[in-house]
């Protein structure tokens, strides 16, 4: 009677949660002689658990997938454009020359200007050594060939951080010597020659005018040395100047330099020491007797220009580190087409030319590459002053099909709140650090890898 009466109970209550299908199932449970209470209520327990509505998506509930367009837009309205820039003071600067069958021949020139370190603790005694130390780090060109150099004096007046590709620094036409560097130098020492180690020493390094200051008067007197291409087939680019210090606070300088060696030394005295290596210099070990000590040079530059691009077809651009021939985007009417869109992926595709720019490389020539290219925004106003600022986006080439992706999938959203756009993006083919890096981007509309916009959306209206 006390199972019956509960029984008629706990059939009141699961009829109004569970299904007919359900209560049948618990009744017939309940209703074997075989189940007590205990096992009852165990029964009941779980089947409110497995029953429980927690919103979880069941077979009552068919998502609706939105509908996903992707639409590709050729990127059009883009230019060839020369923008400012200049060529002194970087991490490299670049010598040589080199006839590139794609890019046509390349020809740089170098500039270094002398510095001072403090006349004490240093000298420079009557008869020593000076040497400029040269330190080669990145080779464009014929790995297995060389380039020789001509060293001229300087006869004019320059300032690093004003010199420009094109600009035009006066110096002797007769070299007062020679050098030469291939791909296996690792850093090269050019003797100078006595007369000038004599006026360096007297009119600027022992400079004790009271009245006058001694960089001053190096800066207006001493103009360097010229670096001009002879014969070869390499673009060099040399490292300049890094500053270090030891454990006692002492200057110490590595890279391009001037080497300081006093005969107490025993330096050969007579030697011709031009293209040995600068590091055998270095590493001779010192004895109580001699000071050897290094100069830095106060500013360095170079100059180039390219010439007979003959390889390059009209739907091709090539662009440049140095911000030469960079390719301006104006993406103002692509992304007003989107103003309104929900956008889930924006990607901007640009792509290289990788199986001309590989076919027109001989055996064992390389060009000097980063592997990335580098997007600016620039406004109009900004085009008349040189480019400081950072890149915008620095995308890594893909190297199964030649592309760069930059995501703008933030940049669209942004302005769809308001956010504005101005200018254009600018792509260079990498950092402006004093090597020559080219690079060759398709801008033939017929092109599958022509410049495009890829957009993935979701459109709320069903198919």
């Amino acid at each position: 009677m006390y199972q019956q009466s509960f029984l008629t109970t706990i059939k009141q209550l699961i009829q109004n949660n569970f299904s007919q299908k359900n209560v049948s199932t618990v009744i017939t449970l309940f209703q074997n002689p075989r189940i007590s209470i205990p096992g009852i209520f165990v029964a009941l327990l779980l089947l409110i658990t497995a029953c429980q509505n927690d919103n979880i998506v069941g077979s009552s509930f068919i998502p609706v997938e939105p509908n996903v367009q992707v639409d590709t837009l050729l990127i059009e309205g883009f230019e060839p454009e020369n923008l400012m820039t200049f060529t002194g003071n970087h991490a490299f600067f670049s010598v040589g020359d080199y006839n590139d069958e794609l890019f046509g021949n390349m020809n740089a020139v170098g500039y270094i200007a002398p510095g001072l370190v403090p006349p004490q603790p240093f000298q420079i005694n009557d008869d020593a050594e000076m040497y400029i130390l040269l330190f080669p780090q990145n080779f464009y060109g014929n790995q297995e060939g060389s380039i020789t150099f001509g060293l001229h004096y300087i006869e004019e007046r320059w300032r690093s951080t004003a010199i420009n590709k094109e600009s035009d620094i006066s110096f002797d036409p007769v070299p007062f010597d020679t050098f030469t560097i291939d791909t296996d130098s690792d850093s090269v020492a050019i003797r100078l020659p006595q007369d000038w180690v004599d006026r360096y020493r007297d009119e600027f390094f022992n400079f004790d005018d009271e009245d006058g200051d001694r960089n001053q008067n190096l800066v207006e007197n001493e103009f360097g040395f010229a670096i001009v291409p002879q014969e070869g087939d390499l673009m060099v680019g040399v490292n300049g100047t890094i500053i270090e210090f030891d454990q006692i606070g002492a200057i110490s300088y590595s890279g391009t330099r001037l080497l300081v060696r006093n005969p107490a030394f025993g330096g050969n005295g007579d030697g011709d020491d031009n293209g040995d290596n600068g590091q055998a210099l270095l590493d001779e070990e010192d004895d109580d007797e001699f000071l050897s000590f290094s100069i830095p040079f106060r500013g360095w530059a170079y100059t180039y220009n390219v010439d007979n691009e003959s390889g390059i077809s009209s739907s091709l651009n090539p662009v440049y580190n140095t911000f030469e021939k960079v390719i301006g985007i104006d993406l103002a009417d692509t992304f007003d087409k989107f103003q309104d869109q929900n956008i889930s992926r924006a990607e901007l595709v640009v792509f290289e030319d990788m199986d001309l720019l590989e076919s027109t490389l001989p055996a064992n020539h390389e060009r000097t590459t980063t592997g990335r290219v580098q997007f600016y925004r620039l406004e109009e106003v900004d085009l008349d002053f040189i480019v400081t600022r950072p890149p915008l986006f620095e995308p890594l080439r893909n190297n199964n099909d030649g592309s760069y992706r930059v995501n703008l999938t933030e940049t669209i959203r942004n302005l769809q709140l308001g956010a504005s756009f101005p200018g254009k993006l600018y792509i260079t083919s990498g950092p402006n650090n004093g090597l020559l890096i080219p690079n060759l981007i398709v801008t033939d509309p017929d092109n599958p890898r022509f410049p495009k916009l890829i957009v993935t959306r979701l459109d709320p209206q069903e198919n």
